[in-house]
This record gives C-alpha cells, sequence and structure tokens, in this order.
C-alpha cells in the first residue's frame, strides 16, 4: 500500500477523477472509494483497491487528488499516470519532482497536456492556495524519464 498525490490546475470531481484513474490503473469503479472507505474497509471481504480524497482550493492547482492504492506503483507507472492525466483531461499536473533533489524538499515537476515538462518550486498564497514558480525550461517526457534513468 502506498499513497501517491496529483495537483490538477483545473477543477474535477471526484467522479471524473475515479472514473479516469480507475481507466489507467485497471480498477474498477465498484473497488474504489474514499479513503475513509478504503481504510474502513481494508479487513474486510469487501477491500477496497484505490481511497480517493480531492482538496478543492481557489486558485493555482484548483484540484489536489490524495490518492491510496493496495498495489504500489513504480515510478514510471507514477509519471505515466500523471502524463495521462494531462492529457486526457487538457490540464496541468504537479507532482512531487522524482529526481534526486539533493534533498530539497519542495521541488515538483508540471506536466502540461502536450506532455513537456517543466521543473518548479511550491509557492503558497495567502490563503495557502498551492502554485508553482517554474524556473527551468520546458523538456520532453523522453528526456525526463532519460535523465531518471541516469
Amino acid at each position: 500500500m502506498d499513497i501517491y498525490e496529483f495537483s490538477l490546475r483545473e477543477k474535477f470531481t471526484v467522479s471524473q477523477i475515479s472514473k479516469l484513474l480507475g481507466d489507467i490503473l485497471d480498477i474498477p469503479l465498484e473497488f474504489i472509494g474514499s479513503q475513509t472507505e478504503y481504510f474502513s474497509r481494508c479487513m474486510q471481504p469487501d477491500t477496497l483497491l484505490m481511497g480517493i480524497d480531492i482538496v478543492y482550493q481557489a486558485t493555482g492547482y484548483r484540484t489536489f487528488i490524495n490518492v491510496v492504492l493496495t498495489d504500489d506503483i513504480d515510478d514510471q507507472r507514477f509519471i505515466e499516470t500523471s502524463c495521462l492525466l494531462a492529457s486526457t483531461l487538457k490540464t496541468d499536473v504537479a507532482i512531487g519532482d522524482l529526481s534526486d533533489t539533493n534533498g530539497f524538499p519542495g521541488i515538483f515537476i508540471k506536466i502540461d497536456s502536450s506532455l513537456q515538462i517543466q521543473r518548479g518550486y511550491e509557492r503558497y498564497d495567502d490563503n495557502g492556495n498551492f502554485d508553482l514558480d517554474l524556473v527551468a525550461i520546458p523538456m520532453s517526457l523522453n528526456d525526463y524519464l532519460l535523465m531518471l534513468s541516469s
């Protein structure tokens, strides 16, 4: 079991996200619920495979998705899932930078709907809304994956 986080630029409903993540990760909707449902049923015969909680904010990345999965996914699959969210929903997706960041917290990557990747630092406005200050030139998905493998 592990937890994965995605931030989406636009606002999407729990049902939209549940269906899409279920399709991407090959998990039928009847095995997806909230995280509360997931943990309350984890020792039951009708165990869920995915628990999703969503937090909305007014500006910046408006949909924060927190996902718990029974079966862990590796970094490559996490990036592929993020890319499918970005391209299918036609929105930017921010995830933690998976490359070696020398222990510095708050470094993210933004994946846009054309699958260009750009690094940035987390930023919060006076109301606590999350956004990114982009600091690097965009790179292709292949270049980012190549960087991860080296």
